[in-house]
C-alpha cells in the first residue's frame, strides 16, 4: 500500500511537471499589446532576449518606457530593466523621477516609492495563440473565458474586464481549442458548462453592493468566478464577483465603481454570456 501511494504521488508529480510548457525567446518573439482604442500598453519582445514595454494613449504625454533583457523559466518571463523612463524623464535619476512626478502626478505617492528593476509575467498559450498576464489577473483570465470575451477576434477591447491581457499581435486571427494553458489552480475555474443562479439577498449601498445568490461550491463555484445577467446582447459591464461560497450558497460584490449594476431579487444571474464578442 506504502508503494501504491508513492507511486500514484510519483505520478501526479511528473503529470504536473509535464503539463508545463517550456518556452524560447522564439517561441514567443513579438508584440503583445493591450489597447481599449484610446490608452493601451505592450511589451515587444525579441528573440535575442532583449524587450521594450511602452503605455500610450491618445490626449496624454505621460507614456511610461522600459528597455532591457528578460529571460524565461518555464511558464514565466522575467524582466530586468536597464533602461525606464516616464515621458522624457529618466525614472533612476532621483531628481528627473520627482520633476517627472511633479510635472505628471503631482497628487501621487508613487514619487516616494522605491522603483524596482526587475518583475516577471506569465505565458499563458491557447493552441497558437500566446498571451502574457500578470498574476493578479489569471482568475480574470479564467471569467474572460467563461463570459465568452475571449477568445477575441481583435486586438482593441472596449471593455475593463480584459484590461492588461496582452495578446501577441495576429494571434487575434488564430483560431483556439480546447482550454488556455494556464497554471492548474485557475484552470479548475474555467467551465465545461456556465452556472446559473437566482438572486436571494441584497445588502449595502450602489457602488458597495453585495448579491446573495442560491448556489455554491456544490455547484462548482469558487472565490474569484464572475457573473452577469442573463442577456442576449453582449455586455461588458455589470459584472459581479464571488468573494465567499458556502455550500449551496454564495456572496457576489460590485467591482467596479464607474458602472455598478443594479440587480433585483430573483434576477437570474449566469458565468456565461450569450454572445461572445467579434
Amino acid at each position: 500500500m506504502k508503494n501504491l501511494t508513492l507511486l500514484i504521488l510519483f505520478l501526479l508529480f511528473a503529470v504536473n511537471i509535464f503539463s508545463q510548457t517550456t518556452y524560447t525567446p522564439k517561441d514567443i518573439a513579438g508584440e503583445y499589446i493591450y489597447s481599449s482604442g484610446y490608452v493601451g500598453a505592450s511589451f515587444c519582445l525579441k528573440d535575442d532576449g532583449s524587450y521594450e514595454f511602452r503605455t500610450f494613449s491618445d490626449c496624454c504625454g505621460n507614456d511610461w518606457k522600459e528597455i532591457g533583457t528578460y529571460s524565461i523559466k518555464t511558464n514565466l518571463v522575467q524582466f530586468k530593466i536597464i533602461k525606464y523612463t516616464l515621458g522624457q524623464y529618466n525614472l533612476f535619476d532621483p531628481k528627473e523621477k520627482a520633476a517627472a512626478f511633479k510635472k505628471f502626478y503631482p497628487e501621487s505617492d508613487f514619487k516616494d516609492e522605491k522603483i524596482e528593476t526587475e518583475h516577471e509575467i506569465h505565458i499563458v498559450s491557447w493552441g497558437e495563440r500566446v498571451y502574457l498576464l500578470n498574476y493578479n489577473d489569471l482568475y480574470k483570465f479564467a471569467a474572460a473565458v467563461n463570459l465568452g470575451f475571449e477568445p477575441r477576434g481583435q486586438i482593441i477591447h472596449h471593455d475593463f474586464l480584459t484590461t492588461d491581457f496582452y495578446l501577441r499581435s495576429g494571434d487575434e486571427k488564430k483560431i483556439v481549442s480546447g482550454k488556455p494553458n494556464l497554471p492548474n489552480e485557475w484552470l479548475s475555474y474555467i467551465l465545461d458548462s456556465p452556472i446559473n443562479a437566482s438572486i436571494t439577498k441584497i445588502e449595502g449601498a450602489k457602488h458597495e453592493r453585495k448579491y446573495t445568490v442560491n448556489k455554491g461550491s456544490k455547484e462548482g463555484l469558487k472565490v474569484g468566478m464572475c457573473f452577469i445577467r442573463e442577456n442576449t446582447k453582449i455586455d461588458y459591464e455589470n459584472l459581479v464577483w464571488v468573494i465567499s461560497v458556502e455550500e449551496h450558497s454564495a456572496i457576489l460584490e460590485v467591482q467596479s465603481l464607474i458602472f455598478p449594476p443594479d440587480y433585483k431579487i430573483g434576477d437570474i444571474l449566469t458565468t456565461k454570456s450569450y454572445k461572445s464578442p467579434k
